[in-house]
């Protein structure tokens, strides 16, 4: 079994969500993150997601949105695109990251009614 889920983001974990956020993106004043955390799960077109061990530590988090406007290598709107994504240090290269993305593309093709493309280059 798999020793981390993955939480959408909530006012239950908003707070550490801030922190991780802010480890990312330090430039940004902490308050003005919880502010952003606040409008995502508002958002009908913005979402977050957290990734949680076992033991109840949150060790990475997901931003993503849905653009209806041009994005870069897209063809087709709207798309999912991945605003930010991190992980700490200490839980890299343990397959998290890819969790976050993988997993959860499904539960933004559904909760947004998109179909998904990848692109990599």
């Amino acid at each position: 079994m798999n020793p981390f889920k993955v939480l959408i983001l909530s006012q239950k974990n908003i707070e550490v969500w801030s922190y991780l956020r802010n480890l990312l993106w330090p430039n940004h004043p902490i308050n003005e993150h919880i502010e952003d955390g606040e409008k995502i799960i508002e958002s009908n077109n913005l979402i977050s997601f957290l990734v949680c061990s076992d033991n109840g530590q949150f060790v990475g988090f997901a931003d993503a949105s849905i653009r209806q406007d041009y994005v870069n290598g897209c063809d087709h709107s709207p798309v999912a695109y991945l605003e930010g994504i991190f992980i700490l240090d200490e839980f890299r290269q343990l397959g998290l990251a890819s969790l976050l993305l993988h997993e959860e593309m499904g539960k933004i093709q559904r909760l947004f009614r998109i179909s998904i493309r990848y692109i990599t280059r």
